[in-house]
């Protein structure tokens, strides 16, 4: 391999499941429900939830709190009558640290969704960049 060549990481990627919290404190995970995508410096999560294909949700630690709480929003982008493209953020969840989770709830899922903090590894998601 060219020593000159080093990896870089578009994003890692990390799995959301629904689950539930043991009496001991542990996270019990159940089904994969989607992916989380954070981009290396970011302190946002780009959430993909597979039955909701078509929207993206973001997570990212509620800056008001003194805990480990966590808002999840939404984005809307819509244009005024002059052109300019503005943007809403909407709350539609909350969530709170659990152990090595990401616990989160959604105004429109029954269930909660944790968010595993150790990413998965990809190497085919890398791209060598020549230096």
């Amino acid at each position: 391999m060219n020593k000159n060549i080093i990896p870089f990481r578009k994003y890692d990627r990390f799995k959301l499941t629904r689950g539930l919290v043991s009496p001991s404190g542990e996270v019990i995970e159940e089904d994969q429900v989607g992916f989380a995508f954070l981009k290396p410096g970011s302190k946002m999560f780009r959430i993909k939830l597979w039955a909701h294909p078509l929207n993206i949700y973001f997570v990212v630690q509620d800056e008001k709190s003194q805990l480990d709480e966590y808002q999840v929003l939404s984005i809307e982008e819509y244009k005024t009558q002059n052109g300019e493209t503005k943007t809403n953020w909407n709350k539609v969840g909350r969530g709170q640290l659990v152990g090595s989770f990401i616990k989160f709830n959604l105004q429109f899922f029954a269930e909660d969704i944790f968010l595993c903090l150790f990413p998965e590894k990809l190497n085919h998601e890398e791209e060598s960049v020549a230096i």
